[in-house]
């Protein structure tokens, strides 16, 4: 490797070390924080609704279960006595 000719070995166009490492501006820092705060808040929103709705569904699936139970004993027709028992 020649130290005298360095130009023959860069690609023209491509980025050089400083323009990858350096560090964000104020505005992007914001920016990233506002994203990320965001997409927290709707994720958690989204979580909190879903849990709700099934917690509320099974509890009115419960219920039901419960009416429809107690309405099918309350159709039954009581059962004729047997009479005496003799023995």
């Amino acid at each position: 490797m020649n130290e005298t000719a360095p130009d023959m070995e860069r690609v023209s166009g491509e980025r050089d070390v400083n323009s990858i490492s350096r560090i964000l501006s104020t505005q992007s820092r914001v920016s990233n924080f506002l994203a990320i705060g965001l997409m927290s808040v709707l994720g958690l929103g989204a979580l909190t609704w879903y849990y709700a709705n099934t917690l509320a569904h099974q509890g009115r699936s419960k219920e039901v279960a419960q009416a429809a139970a107690a309405k099918r004993a309350q159709g039954d027709m009581p059962l004729p006595s047997l009479g005496r028992i003799r023995r």
